[in-house]
């Protein structure tokens, strides 16, 4: 079935859900660096910060001070502030929660013997930037709508041309260049990492994606974490029937659900989110979820809720943990099903095995107290 306009994400402005996330992400820096300080390693931290730079420098009042005023801690502050009321409280931590579990799928794929990874909607992301480095056997492929990677790829070109000729200021402004300059050692890519244009609500991205050189007889890693609560149960259907032909034996996706017991999005994060026609078309409850995963034909062998997140950083109390508003993703791997598979209810599946170093974060007086 072919997408209905509402629901095809428009080319223009970037996406309100992309550059929020790249935002709370880079907000879990300032607020939990101290208490959770494996939870985002050092060159995601820089690229992170270096690919907003870039985006912010896009709009008409992108000066060196204002991107620099939108880097530092009080920005972060207001930022997670208006996220947490408007969206869920720990939204940034969640946020790097769950790139800390994507980024475990994948290393666990790999091992596994994965020869491939299909990063679906990457947005403003930076883990194939980061990963494929750490992985060069291993090919890359980030497929979104071409104005997210054609501003990371111009980014990354403008960073290495910088690297190139260090004291040529006319190649970036101050800030872009105080961002860029610990990235000069990995600036230039290698020739695992492939940006492809696609958009999943439509019918022909499969052909795009196999003209950019992904072959289907190898073993994938699918990572699809925040894109299908914005297409229609018809349209998640024809994806579905699109990916699995894709798909040698062996492969795994991991995909995020919206959960429809935990939706909490009041009427200004609504309206922020159709400005870039980001329309929500479908969730699911647990208790729904494996089934739908099993009937498009996927096999789920684990899952972590949005809740078990906060239960897994272990900062507050189970009490607490259960009290708390959370965001409504749910995210589960599955690998492709077999003939004699049977269906798992969510309770029985396991919870990812992730450990997150905690240490007791320091007093601060300071007015920005982030602990």
């Amino acid at each position: 079935m072919a997408a209905t306009p509402e629901h095809v994400i428009t080319q223009d402005p970037p996406s309100f859900t992309a550059l929020s996330v790249l935002k709370g992400f880079i907000g879990t820096n300032f607020h939990y660096t101290s208490e959770f300080p494996d939870l985002v390693d050092e060159e995601t931290k820089r690229w992170s910060k270096f690919i907003l730079a870039h985006v912010l420098r896009s709009y008409p009042w992108g000066t060196s001070y204002a991107i620099t005023s939108f880097q530092d801690a009080s920005s972060a502050w207001l930022n997670n502030k208006f996220y947490e009321m408007f969206g869920a409280p720990f939204y940034s931590l969640h946020l790097a929660m769950r790139k800390q579990y994507v980024r475990h799928a994948l290393n666990r794929a790999i091992e596994d013997g994965v020869e491939q990874v299909l990063y679906v909607g990457g947005g403003f992301d930076v883990m194939c930037l980061v990963e494929h480095r750490r992985h060069p056997t291993v090919e890359f492929f980030e497929m979104d709508r071409g104005l997210h990677w054609q501003f990371k790829r111009r980014a990354v070109a403008e960073l290495r041309q910088a690297a190139l000729e260090p004291e040529n200021n006319a190649i970036m402004i101050r800030a872009l260049r105080e961002l860029a300059a610990p990235l000069y050692d990995v600036s230039e890519p290698g020739t695992n990492l492939h940006y492809v244009e696609g958009n999943m609500a439509l019918p022909d991205w499969p052909d795009t994606l196999m003209a950019s050189g992904f072959d289907p007889n190898k073993p994938t890693f699918i990572a699809a974490e925040g894109f299908t609560m914005y297409l229609t149960p018809e349209q998640l259907t024809l994806w579905y029937s699109k990916l699995l032909p894709l798909l040698a034996p062996d492969s795994q996706l991991l995909l995020g659900l919206m959960d429809s017991t935990q939706q909490r999005r009041p009427t200004l994060m609504k309206a922020l989110l159709r400005q870039t026609n980001e329309v929500y078309g479908s969730s699911f409850t647990p208790e729904q979820a494996p089934g739908h995963l099993f009937e498009h034909g996927f096999s789920p062998f684990e899952r972590l809720h949005a809740r078990q997140m906060l239960g897994i950083l272990n900062f507050l109390s189970p009490e607490e943990v259960q009290a708390t508003p959370v965001m409504s993703e749910n995210y589960y791997v599955s690998r492709i099903r077999k003939p004699d598979d049977v269906l798992p209810e969510d309770d029985a599946l396991p919870i990812a095995n992730i450990q997150i170093r905690r240490e007791e974060p320091a007093p601060s007086s300071s007015f920005f107290s982030f602990s």
